[in-house]
């Protein structure tokens, strides 16, 4: 037995009849991502847990042990998903953690854009296996077109905010909604998402409350904005280069940006006044084919641990 216990254990991680050698049995923190392999074969630790059956052997010539995960075909593969851009950060925070915990899925492919941009793909047959909406109009138009499986699952809500780039000269200047028009800064470069993008629909909202609010005539998009962008990444990404001094985003890009150096923000009242200035836009998530990779990945954005992220890492409010 001594000698036993001196003979290093290979732990041997074998998915759909192909088979990799490891030694590390802990599961990685959300930094450290599982290596894959083919369509069909995913890799975890014996001590990983999973609903997938496993079957375990030990070879007495190699001392090692042989963990085969069986993977049917309908719980391999890859997930694609189209979500609005918006929550690139989130998704990104939790993919490694995710296929680690859900060995059969091969990877989780990410499409994001505007949410109605997304839709309207989707509804021309744009390939794809759930579908993330940052408004409840774009997720309605999938829905109306019969494309869903089941009912959408509200997952939270996102407020909005204004990111600045760092090291603009107007920087120290702006310190509510009213200084972003040029009214109040002439020649600042002020950056909104376009109309029909649900990032530009709640910049609308939040400008029409304030422009009541405050009594400022000059808050509407024609009196801020000298540009505008395709999607908030879009928008962040030109605030964050200096293409742009400022513009009106989610709360959740300036919870990312601002703690990293990448921009700093202002934050927007919730209201001004007795009278409402912020607003929220819902987001929610739907599997678009009765695929079991599919269901399962939207029923785990739509569940209390990831709702929990988005609450706890990216400003979200409950759903």
């Amino acid at each position: 037995m001594r000698k036993l216990a001196a003979v290093l254990l290979g732990v041997m991680l074998v998915g759909c009849g192909v088979s990799k050698s490891s030694i590390d049995t802990a599961a990685p923190s959300t930094s450290q991502a599982p290596s894959t392999t083919a369509a069909a074969t995913s890799t975890v630790p014996a001590t990983s847990s999973s609903s997938v059956p496993r079957v375990t052997t030990t070879s007495a010539a190699t001392k090692t042990t042989t963990t085969t995960i069986k993977c049917a075909s309908e719980q391999s593969g890859t997930v694609t998903v189209l979500a609005a851009s918006s929550m690139v950060n989130a998704f990104t925070s939790i993919r490694r953690s995710y296929l680690w915990g859900h060995p059969c899925v091969k990877d989780l492919v990410f499409s994001y854009g505007s949410s109605a941009t997304i839709a309207t793909q989707i509804v021309a047959g744009a390939p794809g296996d759930v579908f993330v909406s940052a408004n409840q109009a774009s997720m309605t138009t999938v829905t109306n077109a019969g494309l869903g499986v089941g009912t959408p699952t509200l997952i939270g809500r996102n407020s909005a905010e204004i990111m600045v780039n760092a090291k603009s000269r107007y920087a120290s200047q702006i310190t509510n909604l009213s200084s972003l028009t040029r009214a109040s800064n002439p020649g600042m470069l002020v950056g909104l998402c376009v109309a029909t993008a649900p990032c530009g629909s709640l910049a609308n909202t939040v400008l029409a409350n304030a422009k009541t609010a405050y009594a400022d005539n000059n808050l509407t998009r024609t009196g801020v904005e000298t540009t505008e962008a395709s999607s908030v990444e879009d928008l962040v990404s030109k605030i964050q280069s200096g293409e742009l001094d400022a513009g009106i985003v989610y709360q959740s890009d300036c919870l990312y940006a601002q703690p990293r150096g990448l921009a700093t923000c202002v934050p927007i009242p919730a209201s001004y006044n007795s009278l409402t200035v912020n607003a929220a836009n819902p987001y929610y998530v739907i599997a678009l084919n009765n695929k079991v990779t599919s269901t399962d990945f939207a029923t785990y954005v739509g569940g209390s641990s990831f709702i929990g992220v988005l609450q706890g890492l990216f400003g979200f409010s409950a759903p």
